[in-house]
């Protein structure tokens, strides 16, 4: 199965920068391109294990539903959030992230 990995050096606390991955508001802003918007589950604030989001977005002239579980929280080294609905379907391979690796110390 294809895989990818994006690595990125970050000069802040491991702790900080797991909080703004999971933070709903912070990917709003950053997606504010294509409108994306929390419209489920958690909306606003940082996500936990075993809580959901759904978002709506407008991508390639097309609005898009997608919802995403954290399946793995272990802060601040690492989470899984599975997409479980939307344009790829339930069972999508899960995102994996390790803030504490990329967070300078």
């Amino acid at each position: 199965m294809p895989r990818f990995e994006v690595v990125t050096h970050v000069f802040a606390p491991p702790e900080r920068v797991f909080d703004v991955s999971l933070d709903v508001g912070v990917h709003t802003s950053s997606m504010a391109r294509s409108s994306e918007k929390a419209v489920g589950g958690v909306t606003a604030g940082g996500l936990k294990l075993d809580e959901s989001v759904t978002w709506q977005a407008r991508h390639f002239g097309v609005r898009w539903r997608m919802t995403s579980t954290i399946s793995a929280y272990d802060r601040p080294g690492h989470f899984v959030d599975e997409q479980v609905a939307g344009p790829s379907g339930a069972g999508t391979t899960p995102t994996s992230s390790s803030p504490t690796a990329t967070a300078a110390r």
